[in-house]
């Protein structure tokens, strides 16, 4: 039968004569002449045959219920020389001498054997420490979660122990943790070890939350990660891993009408080749479901592709370069280093994603994305593989201007493009929209738009044979140099340093005054951009001649001609349009580099939003001229940035750019009102606009959210780039995005290479679209949360010592193995099929997901941990002694005793050995000497009786008089001659 955790039994005197089997097996075969004289022993023992006499005579010594204590022994005696012979088989019993010599005498001799005893006391300590847990808090969370039907079944942990132990990697990453004790800290006086312990202890002490918002439950959101909708299970990775699903209780729930308490999983005739309990016609009896097909199996996949890319310390090394120089603590006289969360880029980042999280236009989008998944997965994956495309286009882009600096640009330029977005057009449509708008009108005749508009921003003029074609400009074509001023002087002459975008875009700009006649009141500019929408390419050319005939002006116009037609009209102030800007619009037209501007005007037109094109083009132009306005204080966003659009243009991310606005018009918006295309604008709308007061990290300011990202940005990559970790953070972000550009083709269609991202967004969206849709009192009230702990969290010691120690271990060469390890434990598919842990880990995960424990048990486990891997309580003797042991035993003698006693065994019911010798032990203890040696019944653990377990086991360990020590003392005097 199978065994699960809320067994319970008291350990004092099965620990006495079974819980050092092992020490005293590696005594017995380590003795060269041994002289044994039992009766239940036969003359050709094995070891199990002799240990179990030993075991039979040592209860024949107790003053109370000896009888009763040796019959137990004897009715169980197959099961217990079964499960020793097993755990030592002759080949392991054949290297026990040389074990002893190696590696477990030597750790005698110099101290590291009672050191991992005392380590290991002084851990289970912890847990009945009246300083430290006086309610015994973390107990009853412990018992809470044995006390579950079904959680824990320790087959499964077992089997995960085993393979784990058994893993080459294993040893090596326990070496590295031992070296990281004789390396020094960075900061302090301690080593690597303990500042490591330091931070898990103190990150396990989780805090209290302050219950003022109500409405979200995390315990259901947690449980979302066992969601199995959309995903794919590995095939090669073996069969399932099943896993029972529970009620609120902790009941596995049946596949039919009612229960029982019979485990889900076992061995024998009630069960399945793959341990699930079966009815008596022979169908399963629970439910179960795949526990690789859940969004948890595809996370720990993706934590564990990670380690293996090296990411995860690239992360490390980022996020300290973000959060600045660690200092000493403020209040506290104890040896501690944090980091200072005021004035760095990452707290203000995660501060302001909060306060755009308020808003009801974000929200939006993320429930609009929410309901295209879980509506139309196969458009959301278009979606997104559209994205990916851009963002590959982009990686290939080749400019001189990277990292802060192109930020700082971005940052120059928000401002601009917040007063084009401030542009309303007739009918009050907002500008965004008239843009979005536009590129789905230019639908395929976009396409060529980018080349075009990328020549008219490298050159100031463009050379054609045929003035007015289509074909490509001569390479003669002269040139912008964005390195000089737009307007410079060469030889005494002025050089016109303008591109030709540069050209056009002033030119509308000073053309829109005047009223021009029969044209119902329209500026020049309007004129100049109706006439060019309604031409064809070929004939642009006669756009000069066309516009001077509505002036009034024919034949051999002059500059005077012209000067006083424009007078006529209207356009007299300074700055208006004049007769050589005119002919400047002829030699432009000509050159074909307004070509660009048919489709576009033509768009504008037809909507009636003519007026609001001519209004962007005055806002930029504005922008551009700041250059020529001879103040110091003032300069064009837009120039500098222009040579960078030019590469942007040339990438090929236009292509993938027009397909993701096509998707985007299709996708209906959640409350009905348009389509996620409008949505996506009306959210960067809001987060441009710049004339409200935002909340900031400083306070209220007035700013937009959108420059308060962008700020932060900026200041994340001075302090990358300061810290020399932008390689660190281009590999990071090159690992993150791949998950979007890696693409396959299949029937004919792009998809993405790992199609578990698209249900992956479902289960992490679901609970934030839950949160926005909570009143909006509370759902600010958990946001305004959030952004109260921000500070808190980055300055929280245990986040410093974890960072520390991950680059110090780099740096020192120690990360490797141990992300070796882990790489391991995280991947599902393994040349090893046999030592692979992830199907183990997800059935544990899984099981623990469905706890019951509310967040104050989670909490309280959490501080039980906290305290038994606190160094300042325990020390941190317990790893490096291991390391002495597992090193000096060259033929892993060790890691086969326990890889044999928890591994399969060889009865009918496949139970592990460990098992069998558990049975023994238990019903040894049972027998209760206070009620006349009767056999007590076995209950699950209350909290008390916990303790009085964990303080016998204490007290077993340390006590000089008990039988480990007993052993210890034997290995000392035993030895061979």
């Amino acid at each position: 039968m199978p065994r699960r955790l809320t067994r319970f039994v008291r350990p004092c005197r099965p620990v006495a004569s079974l819980g050092t089997l092992a020490l005293a097996c590696l005594a017995l075969g380590a003795c060269q002449s041994t002289t044994v004289e039992f009766t239940d022993a036969p003359g050709d023992s094995t070891i199990g045959e002799l240990t179990h006499a030993i075991a039979i005579s040592n209860a024949g010594h107790s003053d109370l219920c000896s009888e009763e204590l040796q019959a137990s022994l004897r009715a169980d005696r197959d099961l217990m020389v079964g499960g020793i012979d097993e755990t030592l088989p002759v080949d392991v019993i054949s290297d026990l001498p040389t074990l002893m010599s190696s590696s477990v005498l030597p750790a005698l001799d110099d101290g590291q054997l009672e050191t991992l005893i005392e380590a290991a006391a002084a851990s289970l300590e912890t847990l009945v420490d009246d300083e430290l847990d006086p309610d015994r808090k973390g107990l009853k969370a412990v018992s809470q979660l044995l006390d579950s039907s079904r959680l824990l079944q320790d087959q499964h942990i077992l089997e995960l122990a085993r393979v784990v132990i058994a893993d080459p990697s294993f040893a090596p990453a326990v070496h590295a943790l031992a070296t990281m004790g004789n390396v020094a800290d960075p900061l302090g006086n301690q080593t690597l070890l303990a500042t490591l312990l330091d931070g898990v202890a103190d990150g396990l002490a989780t805090e209290e939350p302050s219950g003022v918002c109500t409405g979200l439950d995390p315990s259901a959101a947690a449980k979302r990660l066992l969601e199995t909708s959309g995903f794919a299970s590995v095939p090669v990775a073996g069969g399932p891993a099943w896993v029972a699903p529970v009620d609120e209780e902790g009941n596995a729930l049946p596949s039919s009408a009612g229960n029982t308490t019979a485990p889900p999983f076992g061995f024998g005739a009630s069960y399945d080749s793959q341990g699930r309990r079966l009815s008596s016609d022979g169908s399963l009896y629970y439910q179960y479901y795949d526990s690789k097909r859940t969004a948890l199996a595809h996370l720990l996949r993706l934590a564990g592709e990670a380690a293996e890319a090296g990411v995860l310390f690239d992360a490390a090394q980022v996020l300290d370069a973000s959060f600045g120089v660690q200092g000493a603590c403020e209040n506290t006289t104890d040896e501690c280093f944090s980091y200072a969360a005021n004035g760095k880029g990452m707290h203000r980042l995660l501060f302001t994603l909060l306060e755009v999280a308020k808003y009801d236009k974000p929200v939006l989008l993320l429930q609009t994305w929410r309901d295209l998944v879980l509506d139309n997965p196969i458009l959301a994956e278009d979606v997104l593989v559209s994205v990916g495309r851009i963002i590959k286009a982009l990686d290939d882009v080749q400019t001189d201007v990277e990292g802060a600096e192109l930020v700082g640009l971005v940052k120059k330029l928000l401002p601009v493009v917040a007063d084009v977005f401030q542009i309303h057009g007739a009918g009050g449509v907002a500008m965004p929209r008239l843009l979005m708008q536009l590129m789905n009108d230019l639908g395929g005749s976009a396409r060529d738009f980018p080349d075009e508009l990328a020549l008219s921003i490298e050159h100031t003029t463009l050379i054609k044979a045929d003035e007015c074609s289509a074909e490509e400009p001569s390479p003669s074509s002269p040139k912008v140099d964005f390195s000089r001023r737009r307007f410079f002087f060469s030889g005494g002459t002025q050089v016109d340093n303008r591109s030709s975008i540069e050209r056009s875009i002033e030119l509308l700009h000073a053309a829109d005054c005047g009223s021009v006649p029969f044209t119902g009141g329209m500026s020049v500019s309007h004129v100049i951009v109706d006439l060019m929408s309604r031409l064809a390419p070929e004939t642009v050319c006669n756009l000069i001649d066309t516009l001077l005939g509505l002036l009034g002006v024919t034949g051999n116009f002059g500059e005077a001609a012209v000067n006083s037609a424009l007078f006529v009209v209207g356009c007299r102030g300074e700055g208006d349009v004049d007769a050589q800007d005119l002919f400047a619009l002829d030699d432009l037209a000509k050159s074909g580099a307004l070509d660009f501007y048919l489709p576009v005007a033509k768009s504008f037109r037809e909507e009636g939003q003519l007026p609001a094109l001519i209004a962007v083009f005055s806002v930029l132009a504005r922008d551009l001229q700041a250059d020529e306005d001879n103040s110091a204080n003032t300069a064009s966003a837009l120039r500098p940035i222009l040579p960078v659009l030019a590469e942007v243009l040339r990438s090929g991310a236009m292509d993938p750019f027009f397909d993701l606005n096509a998707q985007f018009v299709e996708i209906p918006a959640v409350d009905g009102q348009g389509s996620m295309a409008d949505v996506l604008v009306d959210s960067t709308a809001r987060l441009l606009e710049d004339r409200l007061v935002t909340n900031t990290v400083e306070g209220n300011v007035r700013t937009s959210l959108a420059a308060e990202l962008v700020l932060a940005f900026e200041e994340v990559s001075i302090q990358v780039e300061a810290a020399g970790a932008s390689d660190a953070l281009d590999r990071l972000m090159s690992h993150l995005t791949s998950y979007l550009t890696r693409t396959v083709t299949t029937n004919d269609r792009l998809e993405l290479r790992d199609s578990s991202i698209v249900p992956l967004i479902v289960s992490s969206l679901e609970f934030l679209t839950e949160a926005a849709e909570l009143s909006s009192e509370q759902y600010q009230c958990y946001l305004g949360e959030y952004q109260g702990e921000l500070e808190g969290w980055i300055e929280s010691p245990a986040l410093a010592s974890l960072l520390r120690v991950a680059i110090a271990a780099k740096n020192e060469g120690l990360a490797e193995p141990i992300e070796k390890f882990g790489v391991g434990l995280l991947r599902p598919v393994r040349g090893d099929v046999a030592i692979a842990p992830f199907r183990e880990i997800l059935r544990i995960s899984a099981e623990l997901v469905q706890s019951p424990l509310e967040f104050d048990g989670a909490r309280d486990l959490a501080n039980a941990a906290s305290a038994v891997l606190d160094p300042d309580i325990v020390g941190t003797g317990l790893i490096p002694s291991l390391d002495a042991l597992l090193v000096a035993d060259e033929r892993d003698v060790l890691m086969r005793v326990v890889s044999g006693a928890l591994g399969p065994g060889n009865t009918p019911g496949r139970e592990a050995p460990i098992h069998r010798l558990y049975d023994v032990a238990e019903h040894y203890a049972l027998i209760d000497a206070q009620n006349s040696c009767l056999l007590g019944e076995l209950t699950s653990p209350s909290p008390e009786e916990l303790g009085d377990t964990i303080e016998s086991t204490v007290q077993f360990l340390r006590d000089s008089d008990s039988l480990l020590h007993v052993v210890l003392d034997l290995m000392r005097r035993r030895r061979a001659p």
